[in-house]
């Protein structure tokens, strides 16, 4: 898996695309609150919450799609293993994911790679999606999936580009390992300065960013 920058900043903010209700500030305000008292301390925080709560304020919710929680099972030979993420964006009618949010849990587990799992993710989505296609649809399935990913670090986004192949997946379901690389490309908030980089949303400039990368992020769903 290879790394390489994108550039999400573009993205420009209009009103009308920002569900301002006080209701939905209000959930915001609570989750970032949480989030901010809880990863600190080593306690099970409400990053997912938080995340959902972000992707509905900036209506990452396109129409016919909806914002929720899905198990998702990674087929590895004869086996299947978890590798269900901690949110994701999918298509009302036919359950197509577009879109899949990570929690990076490292503040409890330094042993945890939320990259590795959202990658894994993806590879489970698009071996869903093959499914459906095998099952369902009367045509053939996509040979590439763009899937748009996000790594949540306390309410801190890193945003992904995951491109993945048809026989690269296959490859996985079938228990080998792929010869070739596949490529992952990454943006990272500028800026950032561990460990205050967690809180990154509460930064009145790095929220701005984070909402323009969201902004943008639409453009690939």
């Amino acid at each position: 898996m290879g790394f390489y920058g994108i550039n999400l900043a573009r993205g420009s903010l209009r009103p009308s695309r920002i569900a301002c209700s006080s209701r939905a500030v209000e959930i915001l305000v609570k989750s970032i609150t949480c989030v901010t008292k809880t990863h600190r301390f080593e306690e099970v925080s409400d990053i997912e919450n938080l995340s959902k709560s972000l992707l509905e304020l900036f209506r990452l919710d396109l129409p016919g799609m909806r914002i929720t929680r899905r198990k998702l099972e990674l087929k590895i030979g004869n086996t299947k293993v978890d590798a269900s993420p901690g949110v994701v964006v999918e298509t009302e009618v036919d359950g197509f994911i577009r879109l899949v949010v990570q929690i990076d849990r490292s503040f409890k587990d330094r042993d945890h790679d939320p990259e590795a799992e959202m990658i894994a993710s993806g590879i489970a989505t698009y071996q869903e999606l093959l499914d459906k296609y095998e099952n369902h649809v009367c045509e053939s399935p996509p040979e590439e999936l763009l899937l748009p990913g996000i790594v949540m670090r306390g309410t801190c986004p890193t945003f992904y580009l995951m491109r993945l192949s048809r026989e690269m997946v296959e490859c996985v379901k079938q228990g080998r390992r792929p010869g070739f690389s596949t490529r992952v490309d990454q943006y990272v908030l500028p800026g950032l300065v561990p460990p205050s980089s967690w809180d990154a949303i509460i930064v009145p400039e790095h929220r701005a960013h984070i909402a323009q990368c969201l902004e943008s992020l639409k453009s690939f769903m």
